[in-house]
């Protein structure tokens, strides 16, 4: 799947956030966050990093993307 679909995809999330990470046009780790009825509260659902990347830094930069996007 080309990222920009990926991207376009997942730029209208209605009851959460999913995020991306990309190095050299490739998806390297996603992050979700479920958002709870009273808006401030959420549970982060899943996180993902491909093996090649975990050690890097990947996963604690989706996660910090995720929660200031949730603030």
């Amino acid at each position: 799947m080309p990222v920009e679909l990926l991207r376009r995809m997942l730029a209208n999330p209605e009851s959460g956030e999913v995020l991306g990470g990309v190095e050299n046009d490739c998806l390297v780790g996603i992050v979700g966050l479920g958002r709870q009825e009273q808006q401030d509260a959420g549970t982060l659902y899943g996180l993902y990093v491909t093996p090649t990347e975990r050690g890097k830094g990947q996963g604690r930069a989706l996660v910090r993307a995720l929660v200031g996007r949730a603030m």
